[in-house]
């Protein structure tokens, strides 16, 4: 990243140290938290969109690009065009990017899912599962198919078996970071979570139960690919529902994810129903739930890196909130994908050439009328098209 000028290493040197994760070094503290773009495929694999998108933020600068939303198990869909990583079909795509990322000197990651009750009927043509019959309240009204179980031991033996496969891929494809997304209301959120985890097995009660299923993920994980990738591991530290997860839950839960391999927690907020909570059309003020990384960042004790995307224009304020929170790493979605360049356009002193996010969030289509795809107000690349009459 020659870009990476006396500007960037005057003003930004925080940001532009690069960080270690686990074995694999990070050029800057920049990452793209992983978006459900709907733009896949329809049989699972990289689009060209989807690569020009990813290659755009290494073009930019962006030091740790993760993939997002990739579906582990194939009864398990959210979107009819998900990225999938289940099949050695769904490698050659994925490696052809990572190669074409790492040449831009980026870091490829992957983000691994299965999305449980908030999965849809209609794109898997299946019964849903969750670790209690609880279905959910916003998937369940949009879905006129929807069907949900709960899991029997056989089902999470499969599903752990599912993600420990598609780490085996991710590296194969050349993945240098694994995140599990056991946040915003998805399978293994629901298992971590009292709210959406009523169990009485080994499985569910209390948190050394309701934890374990994740604990056997990373485990099996680890067990198969060894340091070929890090592991990172995203979560809701406040679902923002009474009886979920709040901050102090990780106090207990992050020792047992330090002790089974994880090398980075990437902390967010909120679940289906509570997404409006979060993510308000409303800028500033900026870095506003970067507090809680913070608390949880006390939480830490083996060299385990806390990251955190939510409510960054721009660098200034990421270097500020990373400084003052005490983040290792920082998130930049909407203002990304408004210009994935803004990051070498900031250090080359073109600011004036950035395209801003309006934080409208047409981007986030669970807001908007744009169906389930994403679009953006600001970014000539990604904007709804027009309808002539």
């Amino acid at each position: 990243m020659d870009y990476i000028n006396d500007l960037g290493r005057k003003n930004f040197k925080t940001l532009f140290t690069p960080i270690q994760i686990g074995k694999v070094i990070i050029p800057n503290r920049l990452f793209w938290p992983p978006w459900c773009f709907n733009w896949a495929n329809t049989d699972g694999t990289m689009s060209g969109k989807m690569a020009d998108f990813y290659l755009d933020l290494a073009d930019g600068g962006c030091g740790l690009i993760i993939t997002g939303c990739a579906a582990v198990s194939p009864d398990s869909l959210l979107y009819e065009r998900s990225m999938k990583i289940y099949h050695k079909d769904h490698v050659p795509g994925l490696k052809k990017l990572c190669a074409e990322i790492k040449k831009r000197g980026s870091i490829p990651g992957i983000q691994l899912m299965n999305f449980g009750r908030q999965s849809i009927t209609t794109f898997t043509g299946k019964e849903l599962y969750a670790p209690s019959n609880i279905p959910c309240p916003v998937k369940s009204k949009k879905d006129p198919n929807y069907r949900l179980r709960e899991m029997t031991l056989e089902d999470i033996e499969r599903v752990k078996n599912d993600y420990i496969n598609a780490a085996i891929l991710s590296t194969e494809a050349g993945v240098d970071v694994i995140q599990l997304h056991a946040a915003h209301g998805f399978l293994l959120n629901q298992f971590l979570s009292p709210y959406t985890n009523k169990r009485n097995d080994q499985y569910g009660g209390n948190t050394e139960n309701r934890v374990r299923f994740i604990l056997e993920v990373i485990k099996g994980i680890r067990a198969k690919i060894g340091n070929a990738a890090a592991i990172d591991v995203r979560v809701s530290a406040d679902e923002l529902v009474e009886g979920g997860l709040k901050p102090n839950d990780y106090k207990e839960i992050i020792p047992l994810f330090e002790a089974a391999g994880v090398d980075m927690i990437n902390v967010s907020i909120s679940i289906s129903e509570t997404t409006g909570l979060a993510f308000r059309q409303k800028l500033e003020p900026q870095g506003r739930h970067a507090w809680i990384a913070k608390k949880l960042k006390t939480y830490t004790s083996s060299g385990v890196k806390i990251a955190h995307a939510c409510f960054i224009a721009n660098l200034e304020v990421a270097q500020r909130v990373m400084i003052e929170n005490n983040i290792d790493m920082i998130g930049l979605g909407r203002a990304q994908f408004a210009d994935p360049h803004i990051i070498k356009k900031t250090l080359e002193g073109r600011e004036d050439e950035i395209n801003r996010c309006a934080w409208d969030n047409s981007c986030l289509f669970s807001f908007s009328n744009n169906g389930n795809e994403v679009f953006c107000l600001v970014n000539p690349k990604y904007q709804k098209p027009k309808i002539c009459n």
